[in-house]
């Protein structure tokens, strides 16, 4: 049993009883406390696990920025340009690990809250948080993959910010790919759908350019058409230069890249979720839900034109890290209860589940347990 699991199930439990009762003013401030504390136990646990697997690697190049100074790190001319700011800032307080996963942390889940609270408010932000915390990339890029993880909360505060029309969306958009270059392909693709938005005013016109684009790149992954196409590309050939430890890893660990049916049956869970909301629910309409679904599908156009990678996953965290957002604003507009007690109730029992059975591999017993 995780060491985690007790804790973790009581929270949950809790956050159901709680939420059941939001109407009392009392119960919604639990709700936050609750989702606060939960967010605070996975803080811990990620800040004060092992030094092992990919943390090894961001681990020793901490200790390297640290070790030449800034200006040095600047004539390294990292396109991750943020993160190594980071590590040289932290590095200037000590050299111990929990320093840097907690500074990466503080950043990571600040970000994430604030796009989040902006979006839907303090009670919608205690129940996401909850939806978060049982969904494997949340936890996964906290714990390992720190700068792409980073770029993903700045990818989100963006997507906020632009569906609420505010130009500050640009600066977020523009400051994600600086955490971790592999953000550039979602600059594209949120600036081309930012534009498609403003050139196209039929919403019709643009969800039929948004499903052929789909189409056509989960064809072009089907036939294997995509890896003569895009691999030559100086773009990716730099990415494999930068990540070839990667790469290397992939072929170690024997990963399976190239068209792979669950992966596209995951991507396709927001798209059949509204599809069977819309079926039986008769209030449900596509109103926010309808814009963030538009750009969760055309973010997952990355990973299938790339799924020939090794870690293709990687590429579809752009899109997947917003599943759990898209499927919670469907899910809050069918305006009725029950659904939405429903969702809350089966997203705590996920929650203690994934803990036992995938998320606690990132939860690790601290250093000092």
């Amino acid at each position: 049993m995780h060491y985690l699991l007790i804790p973790y199930a009581f929270l949950s439990f809790s956050f159901v009883v709680q939420f059941h009762s939001r109407g009392d003013i009392t119960a919604r401030t639990a709700l936050v406390i609750t989702a606060g504390v939960t967010l605070a136990l996975i803080f811990m646990a990620i800040a004060a696990r092992p030094v092992s697997g990919d943390s090894w690697r961001y681990y020793n190049y901490f200790l390297m920025v640290r070790s030449i100074g800034l200006q040095n790190a600047l004539a390294y001319r990292d396109p991750d340009l943020l993160y190594m700011l980071l590590n040289w800032s932290v590095g200037g307080l000590g050299r111990d690990p929990g320093l840097l996963f907690s500074a990466t942390l503080l950043v990571y889940m600040s970000v994430f809250v604030a796009a989040i609270n902006r979006l839907v408010g303090l009670s919608g932000t205690a129940v996401l948080v909850m939806c978060y915390a049982a969904f494997p990339y949340f936890i996964a890029y906290g714990a390992n993959g720190l700068r792409q993880g980073l770029a993903l909360v700045f990818l989100l505060m963006a997507l906020t910010q632009f569906y609420q029309g505010r130009r500050a969306a640009w600066v977020w958009l523009v400051l994600a790919p600086l955490w971790h270059s592999g953000a550039w392909l979602a600059f594209v693709v949120v600036a081309a759908h930012w534009f498609m938005c403003r050139l196209l005013r039929s919403e019709q016109l643009r969800w039929s350019v948004v499903l052929v684009a789909l189409v056509s790149s989960i064809l072009l992954s089907a036939s294997g058409l995509n890896e003569p196409l895009l691999s030559r590309l100086p773009d990716f050939v730099d990415l494999q230069q930068s990540h070839e430890i990667y790469f290397m890893d992939a072929d170690m660990y024997g990963y399976r890249s190239g068209f792979r049916w669950d992966f596209l049956l995951f991507s396709l869970v927001p798209l059949a979720s509204g599809l069977m909301l819309r079926r039986i629910s008769p209030t449900f309409r596509y109103l926010g839900s309808g814009w963030w679904l538009s750009m969760y599908l055309s973010l997952n156009i990355i990973y299938h034109l790339f799924s020939f990678a090794p870690f293709s996953d990687r590429f579809a965290a752009f899109s997947w890290f917003l599943m759990p957002l898209v499927v919670y604003l469907q899910v809050a507009e069918t305006r009725r209860k029950n659904d939405i007690t429903l969702f809350v109730l089966a997203i705590s029992v996920v929650n203690v589940v994934m803990l036992q059975a995938y998320t606690g591999n990132f939860l690790q017993v601290p250093r000092w347990w």
